[in-house]
């Protein structure tokens, strides 16, 4: 009984800790589906909407991937470091990496291998200024999967975890939505991946 007991606790406490490391990315899987109103003014979910601007900061117009990631990671992260979470997480993808790769602060750090719950960023090959970015979802030997706002195309994923890429035309329409994308590590556009460690997580 008593091993029984000891048992469970260190269950319950596995599960507390898997669920505390990947809540950023489960909250931000929870969101999945999320579609904007046409030309980037805002989104068709009221609630989504309103937290998109009080939380993250959007406003009309703007290109929102940034502000997705921005998002989850105010959601489900201490209030304590929210200060230098918000300077870091710019709503310009290329500002957020220079800021990340340049920050002297301990638990942030920027890589060119992922782990789940990392934030991908990419730049544009025609202009510097841009790019994308999204939250790392899933890891194979090939490449990875993310969680962005603003795309267009997605990924389904099949039993055995084989993968159907969707693109614009099958079915989906162009207007910008949460989704998840497989995407290869050999891509030309792909930048790196900033990571937090995992203290900044909240209990919830």
């Amino acid at each position: 009984m008593k091993g029984k007991k000891i048992l469970y606790t260190v269950l319950g406490f596995g599960i507390f800790w898997l669920l505390r490391k990947f809540s950023i990315v489960l909250f931000a899987k929870s969101l999945e589906g999320m579609k904007e109103k046409a030309g980037n003014m805002g989104f068709l979910n009221p609630e989504f909407d309103k937290k998109m601007r009080d939380v993250a900061g959007f406003k009309n117009s703007q290109q929102w991937c940034a502000y997705f990631v921005r998002f989850a990671f105010l959601s489900k992260t201490k209030q304590k470091y929210h200060k230098e979470l918000k300077y870091i997480l710019s709503p310009s993808t290329q500002s957020m990496w220079q800021r990340a790769k340049n920050s002297k602060i301990e638990y942030i750090s920027v890589h060119q291998k992922p782990k789940i719950g990392d934030i991908v960023i990419w730049q544009s090959q025609t202009n510097k200024n841009k790019g994308h970015t999204g939250i790392v979802t899933w890891i194979d030997r090939k490449g990875f999967i993310s969680i962005e706002g603003n795309l267009n195309s997605y990924v389904e994923l099949k039993k055995g975890n084989k993968i159907k890429q969707l693109k614009e035309g099958d079915n989906i329409k162009s207007q910008g939505i949460v989704a998840r994308k497989y995407h290869y590590f050999n891509e030309k556009t792909l930048k790196g991946f900033i990571r937090f460690k995992q203290k900044i997580n909240a209990k919830n």
